[in-house]
């Protein structure tokens, strides 16, 4: 015998019913889903960033306490660049180009999925000096729980720079926006003491978080 119209009917219902309730759970998980995405990609920022602060830290043990200098040729040559002269503390594979030192995951936000090939962080050049000054001495840095030493950019670099001024603001035209806000709302930093922090606040414009 088939079934009635009375039990075909219910089932609809009963359909409807669960349509109804998987729609209604799909509102709810879906932006918790997103929110756990997006923490992890900053955890994982984050991380990139202590591991470059374990870097600097052994650079510095080995060089009288000093940061590393940095400077790129006009050829494009990178091995001189801050990037490249942390990359063997921390067991990178140190290349003179910037395609294979760009190649390190460390060098990428998460958040940066459509430029893998690129750097999301920037030095501040009020630390990371020219060549031809020996690296500023860890010891000349004031309070280096307060200066910053890598910071996010707002969208990624194809070099490795070192480009900030004292006000926080580029010393060339062309640099990418400071960010201030690249995880929604807050940003990572590196500061000179190696600890990483979480800020949401507009730091660009504070010259006391980068003069030495």
């Amino acid at each position: 015998m088939g079934a009635s119209p009375r039990s075909s009917a219910f089932t609809l219902i009963e359909l409807l019913v669960t349509l109804g309730i998987i729609g209604a759970l799909s509102i709810l998980i879906i932006p918790v889903a997103f929110k756990v995405r997006d923490n992890a990609r900053a955890a994982a920022c984050a991380n990139n960033l202590k591991q470059a602060g374990v870097g600097f830290g052994l650079y510095a043990a080995d060089n009288d306490g000093r940061l590393p200098t940095h400077d790129i040729g006009v050829d494009g040559n990178v091995s001189s660049s801050f990037w490249s002269q942390v990359a063997p503390y921390v067991n990178w594979q140190q290349g003179s180009d910037r395609a294979s030192l760009a190649a390190h995951t460390i060098m990428h936000c998460p958040n940066h999925t459509e430029a893998p090939g690129s750097f999301s962080y920037r030095g501040n050049s009020e630390l990371l000096k020219a060549p031809e000054t020996g690296g500023l001495k860890m010891a000349q840095v004031n309070n280096p729980s307060k200066k910053i030493l890598l910071y996010e950019v707002h969208v990624y670099c194809e070099w490795p720079i070192a480009s900030i001024s004292a006000s926080g603001t580029g010393k060339t035209p062309w640099m990418p926006e400071f960010a201030h806000h690249a995880h929604g709302v807050f940003s990572n930093f590196l500061f000179a003491d190696g600890h990483v922090e979480a800020s949401g606040e507009n730091l660009s414009n504070r010259p006391t978080y980068w003069e030495p």
